[in-house]
């Protein structure tokens, strides 16, 4: 009799453990591998206007600046001859220092300078201009403070005004001699290229971008 019931206990025990890892398994099912499925970054072709776009929140006028000096600046009457400078030498020598601005017109800003084909991207800037000639007043040299003049003259008399004058027609044809048109193109070169292929790498566009620019006479 005990016999019978030892067998009918191991067969609720070996029941009650199977049943017990069926619930196991219920309340905490395996884990799985999931996979995320991400899509590819989406292409986006960048149009001319929305280049212009982006450039024109980043424009800027100059480009390139350089300080120059002009040794000597005339203005009156300086080279008569003894008989004339007795009565009516009238001279002003001045050194003039002056900061030159160069860069490009709001013109840039135009669909139209962008030509664009599938492999890449080119914006011509056209030629870079002086936009300012800054003279430093508080560094003007007066050459020659000890020039008194003719007898029928009043030494510096409106000649100040004269001498600025001819002295930023100067500087703009030096400024021209020393390069700073060549110098405010690299400049925006480096400026809107480094601008236009940050804009083209964010949208998934791998063209290439070029910039070019015309370098005025002197």
């Amino acid at each position: 009799m005990k016999k019978s019931y030892l067998i009918v206990f191991m067969v609720v025990a070996l029941v009650g453990a199977f049943l017990w890892n069926k619930i196991a398994d219920i309340s905490s099912p395996p884990e799985r591998d999931v996979h995320v499925f991400t899509p590819p970054p989406m292409k986006i072709e960048v149009s001319p206007a929305m280049l212009i776009e982006a450039m024109e929140e980043k424009f800027e006028t100059t480009t390139f600046s350089r300080n120059l000096v002009l040794p000597e600046v005339t203005a009156g009457r300086c080279d008569g001859d003894l008989w004339e400078d007795f009565w009516w030498r009238d001279c002003l020598k001045m050194q003039v220092p002056a900061k030159i601005n160069v860069g490009f017109g709001r013109e840039i800003l135009d669909p139209t300078r962008i030509t664009a084909t599938k492999e890449s991207v080119i914006i011509n800037l056209g030629a870079p201009k002086i936009l300012d000639v800054v003279i430093d007043h508080k560094r003007v040299l007066v050459l020659n403070p000890d020039d008194d003049g003719g007898w029928l003259t009043e030494p510096y008399k409106n000649l100040q005004a004269e001498a600025f004058v001819k002295a930023e027609a100067a500087f703009r044809i030096k400024a021209c001699q020393v390069g700073v048109y060549q110098s405010a193109g690299v400049s925006a070169q480096k400026r809107y290229g480094k601008l236009a292929r940050n804009i083209l790498k964010a949208a998934g566009d791998k063209r290439t971008v070029k910039i070019v620019y015309t370098v005025p006479s002197c």
